[in-house]
């Protein structure tokens, strides 16, 4: 849910991130640890996400690293 602003209500899930990072050309491969899932693009370093709710701090660093912001 994004409220007024741009500001989003709820954290955002390890689904939900897997979900935006993939239609940016982000693709889903093995390795991460645990529960974790691993996402991989040409060109750049693979991010990890981590299981569940993400906090905020942490979903601005994964869009940071992915080029989003």
């Amino acid at each position: 849910m994004i409220l007024s602003g741009g500001k989003s209500a709820m954290p955002m899930t390890q689904k939900e991130m897997v979900k935006l990072l993939t239609a940016h050309g982000w693709t889903k491969t093995k390795g991460g640890k645990g529960s974790h899932v691993k996402l991989e693009k040409a060109g750049e370093r693979p991010i990890t996400i981590p299981h569940g709710e993400i906090n905020k701090y942490t979903e601005r660093g994964i869009k940071k690293q992915a080029g989003l912001l």
